[in-house]
């Protein structure tokens, strides 16, 4: 969640007030949207650490 910031600086109760819909979240208290497209993507384009 660190790349979104309005999530991450949220309180607990502002986190646990969304909806889930066919394409996302949404947290009204916040009017924030993340779409799962977009998460996916976000995942997928994570780098992966090294470890030497």
């Amino acid at each position: 969640m660190s790349i979104y910031p309005v999530l991450q600086v949220a309180s607990d109760e502002q986190l646990t007030d969304y909806i889930l819909t066919t394409s996302g979240v949404h947290w009204p208290s916040l009017d924030a949207d993340l779409s799962l497209r977009g998460l996916l993507i976000q995942e997928a384009v994570k780098p992966t650490p090294i470890v030497s």
